[in-house]
C-alpha cells in the first residue's frame, strides 16, 4: 500500500508555514546583501563576458551591450563602440551600485552603469578547461557554440538563438530535465553490468537500483555546480531528488501536492527563481506531463502514448512559449521526431567528445541548423496567456480543462502576422 506524503491539510499547512518562514529568512539576507552592496556607491567584480552586441537606441545613438557574469549575479552593462570585447574573456569592472534596487538585486540580474573595465584575460579553471577541449573539436563557431551550451550552458551567439528558435528547440538546447533523464538513463545502464559484478561477489544483499540511483543523483548535484545553477536543471534535479525519497519511502510518487511542494521548496531556498522564464517553462512542461500521466495515459496503449504524450505536451506548452517567443516557422511542425532523434544524438555526441571526435557530425549539424524556411510572428494576447494558465491548473481536477489545455495550443496559428 502507497503512503501518502500529507494526510490532513492541517499538516500542508504547516509545511507551508516552515517555508515563509524560510522565504523570509532568505529575503531579509538578501536585503541585507543589498544594503552593503550599496553601502558605497561603486564597487569593482572580476566577470567574464557572456555576451556582447551592438544596439542603437532610439535616439539614434549606437552602443555595446555587455552580459557578464560575476560570482553573485548577472550584470548588463553598455560601453562605448570603440572598443572590441570579446565572449568567455574576464575582466575586472567597476560599477556604480546606489541605484540598484531591491528586486533587481534579487533577481540576481540587472543593469548597472560603469566608469572603468580592465583590459581583458583569458579565462582559467577547470571548468573553462573543458568547455576549450570541446570548442577546439569544431571549425565552426556554430557548432562549438552548440556544445558548449548542451553540455556546460553556456550563453549561445546570435545566429545560433535564431537558428534553435527557428527550429523551436530551445528546450533541447537549455539543459532541463530533458537531459538529466537521458543522462540519468544513460549512466545508469552503462554502470548496472559493473555494479552487478560487484554486487554478485561482495554485496548480493544491496539493491542495484537504489544505489545505482544516489550514485547519479551525486553525480548530477556536482554537474549541478558546473551549470552554477541554471534553473530549469535545479528544478529537474530537485524533483529527481524528492521523488527517488518518495519512491523508496514507498510514497505516492506522481500526486500534484508533490510538484507544487517541490516548487513551492525551491522558491523559499532560491527566491531568485520566481522572476525565471526557464525556470516557469520547466514546472509548466512537468505540470503538463502529470496532466497526461493522470488523465490520459491510462486509457491507450504504450505505443499511442508515446505519439500522444509528445503531441500533448507540445500543443499544451504553445500558449507560453509563443507569448515569450512569438516566432513561429513550419520548422517547428519537425520538433517531436526532433525529440527522439536528440534522445540517440545527446549521449552520442558525449561519447564523440570523450573520443576527440566532437566534429564528426559537424557536417550534417551545420546543414541542419543553416536551413531556414520563412518565418512569421505570433502575438498571444495576454488574456490568452492567462486563460492558459487558468486552464492549466483547472486540468488538475477537469479532464475537459486538461483537453482544453492542448486545444488553445492551437490557437497560436490564428495570430500570425
Amino acid at each position: 500500500m502507497k503512503l501518502q506524503l500529507f494526510y490532513r491539510k492541517r499538516e500542508i499547512l504547516y509545511f507551508l508555514l516552515i517555508l515563509l518562514g524560510i522565504l523570509s529568512i532568505n529575503l531579509g539576507v538578501k536585503f541585507y546583501e543589498l544594503k552593503e552592496f550599496r553601502a558605497k556607491n561603486y564597487a569593482f567584480y572580476d566577470a567574464q563576458i557572456l555576451n556582447a552586441y551592438a544596439k542603437t537606441n532610439e535616439r539614434g545613438r549606437t552602443y555595446t551591450v555587455l552580459k557578464l557574469k560575476t560570482a553573485d549575479f548577472t550584470l548588463y552593462t553598455t560601453a562605448g563602440l570603440g572598443r572590441e570585447f570579446h565572449r568567455f574573456a574576464r575582466v575586472n569592472i567597476g560599477i556604480v551600485t546606489k541605484n540598484v534596487k531591491f528586486l533587481d538585486f534579487l533577481k540576481q540580474r540587472f543593469y548597472a552603469p560603469n566608469f572603468k573595465i580592465s583590459a581583458e584575460t583569458a579565462p582559467s579553471g577547470a571548468k573553462w578547461r573543458a568547455i576549450e577541449f570541446v570548442r577546439a573539436q569544431h571549425e565552426d563557431e556554430m557548432t562549438a557554440d552548440l556544445y558548449s551550451a548542451l553540455y556546460f550552458a553556456t550563453e549561445i551567439s546570435k545566429p545560433l538563438r535564431a537558428s534553435v528558435t527557428n527550429w523551436g528547440i530551445a528546450h533541447i538546447i537549455s539543459i532541463s530535465g530533458f537531459h538529466l533523464g537521458i543522462i540519468f538513463s544513460t549512466v545508469f545502464l552503462l554502470a548496472m553490468p559493473i555494479y552487478r559484478y560487484f554486487q554478485d561477489r561482495y554485496f548480493p544483499y544491496r539493491s542495484a537500483k537504489r544505489d545505482l540511483s544516489v550514485f547519479v543523483i551525486v553525480l548530477m548535484s556536482g554537474y549541478l555546480f558546473v551549470l552554477d545553477f541554471t534553473p530549469s536543471f535545479l528544478r529537474s534535479l530537485a524533483m529527481c531528488c524528492v521523488g527517488f525519497y518518495l519512491a523508496m519511502r514507498n510514497f505516492y510518487v506522481l500526486k500534484f501536492t508533490n510538484l507544487f511542494l517541490t516548487i513551492a521548496l525551491l522558491l523559499a531556498f532560491f527566491p531568485h527563481l520566481a522572476f525565471s522564464i526557464g525556470f516557469y517553462f520547466s514546472c509548466l512542461g512537468v505540470l503538463y506531463i502529470f496532466l497526461y500521466l493522470h488523465h490520459f495515459a491510462p486509457k491507450f496503449k504504450l505505443w499511442q502514448n508515446v505519439i500522444l504524450f509528445n503531441l500533448y505536451v507540445w500543443l499544451s506548452m504553445n500558449a507560453a512559449v509563443y507569448y515569450f517567443f512569438p516566432t513561429a516557422s513550419l520548422q517547428q511542425l519537425s520538433v517531436m521526431p526532433l525529440g527522439y532523434v536528440f534522445v540517440i544524438f545527446y549521449p552520442l555526441s558525449i561519447f564523440l567528445h570523450l573520443l576527440g571526435l566532437g566534429g564528426a557530425l559537424d557536417t550534417p549539424l551545420l546543414a541542419f541548423l543553416n536551413f531556414a524556411l520563412p518565418s512569421f510572428q505570433a502575438q498571444i494576447p495576454p488574456l490568452l496567456f492567462a486563460l492558459a494558465n487558468i486552464c492549466a491548473l483547472a486540468a488538475i481536477k477537469l479532464r475537459y480543462a486538461a483537453l482544453g489545455c492542448a486545444i488553445i495550443g492551437i490557437s497560436p496559428i490564428f495570430f500570425i502576422t
